[in-house]
């Protein structure tokens, strides 16, 4: 059937017409949805650069405080009464707040540390730190943090040498060192490499972009490397007018950091005796002297004449007790014709003695036997003797002991304790401090241990200057001729079988030569430390380095490291 095509279509106009109309709407709202979004997205990456900005000065600010205070702080003697304010430019802004007390100087207490980046125990100021980000501060809590770095288990450090540019210390000989060894300035010339036996230490840190390559040992003689860890700078003070974090040791005598200064610290202590090892001084207990008597030329030409002692003679010399200085001091001239089996009862006989027959009797010039000596000194009461002729002896057993500063000391004695019952008394004793520094060609060639112990804590701070002859660095092999003549030698005498000694010693200008030869056995543990910038020579034993163990007795007296730790 065909269709009809002649009949009209539906009316659709008005269908077409909506359907454009809705499209056109839709189409606008897209429009408009487009142009908000890009708005919004414009709005939010403006918003995005301003954060960005503020964390960049954030960052800058944080920054910029601590700049500020390893600039102006932490190695300088600078308190702050108000609130001071640096900047840079628009990018960074802190306001470090007003503090009292410098980073070296005494602290009332020591404080366990916050953040775990330094030392257990420390002292510690306080700096209250506003950050700026370009629109608000915010607050932070910073601290400036000091230590002996010895008490710290830093039992070894070994500083670059501000004197001798070219010298490189070097280790060499037995040492072993529980705890860290700490290189401030690495480099091979720092160990003794012809040498199987040489330092050997649980952990090395050796803070160079090239470690020496070498096999290091801890005390086991198990090989290790270097600790190259992370470090916070540190700073022992201003070092030739300048902010050092080098590790320059400069601490026995520095006007410039006298806050980290033992001359300057043990007078803010006050107490402390001082003088020159060309002066005659004691502090004994008895007389400053016995004025002459009347038999007393008599008695000094019977002693002169003396070829042989006699029960006799002592008899007559004891009948006139108490005898006059000039006898005194004359019987110490005739040894060995007067026995010190008679000589060291008579002089006893007349204790306590008095100050001048005391300076006579340290002087190694006098022919008396080293063990009537040392009888006499043990049986009569004194802190320390000078014999004006550069020798200094320190009864380290003495109560009446004050720390003491000394200039141009030849030799010094230290005498420690002969039985386990001063030992003992030793430890409960003031810690004293020993700070020498020598200048004018007199150098301090020896330093004499005497004694089975030593439990008193002290620490022994040496400068030696002007060096007659320079030469600094000792040859592996220890010849006499390449030892130099600014060497001290470290000799313990009397010592028993594995002795210990508690004593921090630090030495600028100073070869240190540990002479272990005397002990009866191999080996002597030295609880404390050693900090120095010249060479070290250990010879005819193994010198063992321990940490002190109980480091609040000393760590106020001590000199000390600085650095800074921030915590929000």
């Amino acid at each position: 059937m065909k269709p009809n095509t002649n009949q009209p279509l539906p009316r659709i106009k008005g269908s077409v017409l909506v359907v454009a109309l809705v499209i056109s709407a839709v189409g606008t709202i897209g429009v408009l949805a487009t142009v908000s979004i890009i708005g919004a997205r414009s709005l939010e990456a403006e918003s995005h650069f301003d954060g960005l900005d503020r964390r960049v000065i954030l960052n800058n600010s944080k920054a910029l405080a601590r700049e500020a205070i390893y600039r102006n702080y932490l190695p300088n003697e600078t308190v702050v009464a108000a609130e001071t304010t640096f900047s840079y430019d628009t990018w960074a802004k802190v306001k470090i707040g007003d503090f009292d007390k410098a980073a070296l100087s005494f602290g009332d207490a020591a404080r366990t540390h916050p953040t775990g980046a330094a030392p257990l125990r420390a002292f510690s100021q306080d700096l209250s730190v506003k950050v700026n980000d370009g629109s608000n501060d915010y607050g932070f809590q910073y601290q400036m943090r000091s230590y002996n770095p010895a008490l710290a288990g830093d039992l070894l450090s070994i500083h670059p040498s501000p004197q001798v540019a070219t010298e490189k210390p070097r280790i060499s000989g037995d040492l072993i060192v529980k705890g860290r060894s700490v290189f401030w300035d690495g480099g091979e010339d720092y160990y003794d490499q012809s040498s199987a036996s040489s330092v050997k230490s649980e952990v090395v840190i050796v803070p160079a972009s090239n470690p020496p390559k070498l096999l290091l040992e801890d005390p086991d003689g198990a090989k290790i490397k270097p600790s190259n860890f992370i470090s916070f700078n540190q700073t022992m003070g201003q070092v030739s007018s300048g902010n050092t974090y080098k590790g320059e040791l400069d601490i026995v005598d520095n006007s410039e950091t006298g806050v980290n200064s033992y001359f300057n610290r043990l007078s803010l202590l006050g107490g402390e005796a001082s003088f020159d090892g060309a002066d005659g001084v004691t502090d004994g207990l008895g007389p400053e002297e016995v004025v002459p008597r009347l038999l007393d030329s008599t008695l000094i030409s019977i002693i002169e004449d003396i070829t042989q002692t006699d029960a006799a003679t002592i008899g007559l010399l004891a009948a006139n007790a108490p005898l006059s200085s000039d006898v005194m001091i004359s019987l110490l001239t005739r040894y060995p014709q007067i026995s010190p089996v008679y000589l060291v009862p008579l002089l006893f006989s007349q204790s306590p003695l008095p100050d001048d027959v005391m300076i006579a009797l340290a002087d190694p010039a006098k022919p008396i036997s080293e063990a009537a000596r040392n009888s006499l000194l043990s049986s009569t009461a004194f802190s320390y003797i000078s014999d004006g002729k550069g020798t200094v002896f320190i009864d380290l057993d003495s109560v009446y002991l004050p720390n003491l500063i000394l200039e141009d000391v030849s030799r010094l004695v230290l005498r420690g304790q002969y039985d386990s019952a001063s030992a003992d008394a030793a430890k409960l004793m003031q810690p004293r401090a020993i700070a020498i520094k020598n200048s004018n060609n007199v150098f301090l060639s020896e330093v004499s241990l005497e004694g089975l112990t030593n439990q008193r804590r002290i620490a022994l701070a040496i400068s030696q200057t002007g060096v007659l002859d320079g030469a600094d660095l000792i040859d592996t092999t220890g010849a006499a001729s390449t030892l130099g003549t600014n060497q001290t030698k470290f000799v313990f005498r009397d010592s028993d079988n594995y002795p210990t000694w508690k004593m921090i010693t630090e030495t600028e200008g100073v070869s240190q030569h540990w002479d272990l030869s005397n002990i009866p056995t191999d080996g002597i543990t030295l609880e404390g430390g050693i900090r120095a910038d010249h060479s070290i020579r250990v010879s005819g034993g193994t010198l063992t380095l321990e940490k002190e163990d109980d480091p609040t007795f000393i760590e106020s007296l001590v000199s000390r490291n600085a650095w800074i730790e921030t915590y929000k």
